[in-house]
């Protein structure tokens, strides 16, 4: 669970890491674009940079899907080790000290009979 936890974080980092490269080299085509005299240049900069948003907006599409799902994947672990250490402390509270285990109810007539008579004497 954890190295799958774990790979996911790596995974975001390398989609953060490749938003900012792209918003970088947005940046670097709209100052280019400012710059540029030639319309012909500024057309095909212009188309670039729309390829580059659209990667861009796929790519923090796919970090908020990595977030969700690390959020949830960090969850269900998180209940996970609750329910082990629960579980945990429950065996050794009843393995160390027999006498807390919950009494078992009498089965039988005669035995509720005879729990009956040890109560009331």
């Amino acid at each position: 669970m954890q190295d799958i936890y774990n790979f996911k974080i790596f995974e975001l980092q390398k989609i953060n890491n490749g938003i900012e490269s792209y918003k970088h080299a947005l940046n670097e085509i709209e100052d280019k674009i400012n710059y540029l005299e030639l319309l012909d240049d500024k057309n095909i900069l212009v188309v670039k940079k729309e390829k580059l948003q659209n990667e861009l907006k796929n790519l923090e599409t796919d970090k908020e899907k990595l977030n969700e799902e690390l959020v949830n994947n960090e969850g269900i672990s998180e209940l996970i080790k609750i329910k082990y250490a629960l579980l945990l402390s429950n065996y050794a509270v009843y393995h160390d000290n027999p006498t807390l285990q919950p009494k078992k109810e009498a089965r039988t007539l005669i035995q509720k009979i005879l729990n009956f008579n040890k109560i009331s004497k």
